[in-house]
């Protein structure tokens, strides 16, 4: 086994664990499943993942040829993602809502603080630089997957951000004005 394998897999559990374990919510982990674009993310991830494990111990010849370098950066990258949207999930804490529904009595504020202070929505930024290192730590082809993660992401935020300005107005608006959707833009 390689430290690209250890840490990758070690980095899912943890993060699939931590997931199950802080959700504030009576129902827990696959309630969110419930929602289309939630289930469609959901299992492009983890199929993607598969794929990527496989391309990685049995086609390796698939592989791209990433120096260790490269590699070794796309372990960064992963364990910053996972750091970013696990920072976000702490600070969201009791605030923490299905994705797309956002039930009122279950987030009665805007989270300002911390991670989102630089993005509106650091669990998705978090998630998607994640997958990203995850492939070039694997030196996987399957990065070009990243393009349709964010063509998911966008659809799921667009939707979150609709029922958003429903239950908080002007404060959301406001909101928006000073914190970008993602890190940049």
């Amino acid at each position: 086994m390689t430290i690209e394998f250890i840490i990758t897999l070690f980095g899912l559990v943890f993060f699939a664990a931590f997931w199950k374990f802080t959700d504030p919510r009576e129902k827990r982990m696959f309630e969110d499943l419930k929602n289309s674009r939630i289930r469609v993310m959901t299992f492009f991830e983890i199929m993607s993942a598969i794929f990527a494990y496989i391309i990685y111990f049995v086609f390796p010849q698939y592989s791209l040829n990433l120096s260790s370098n490269i590699v070794n950066i796309g372990l960064l990258i992963f364990v910053g993602g996972i750091s970013f949207a696990v920072w976000a999930k702490v600070v969201m804490g009791k605030n923490w809502n299905h994705p797309v529904e956002h039930i009122i009595e279950r987030q009665t504020e805007i989270v300002k603080s911390g991670p989102f202070k630089y993005s509106r929505n650091p669990i998705y930024v978090g998630l998607f630089i994640c997958f990203v290192g995850f492939f070039i730590s694997l030196s996987s082809p399957l990065i070009i997957f990243a393009l349709l993660l964010a063509l998911i992401i966008k659809k799921i935020v667009a939707k979150e951000e609709i029922n958003l300005e429903k239950l908080f107005g002007e404060k959301y608006m406001e909101y928006k004005k000073q914190v970008p959707r993602y890190l940049l833009f």
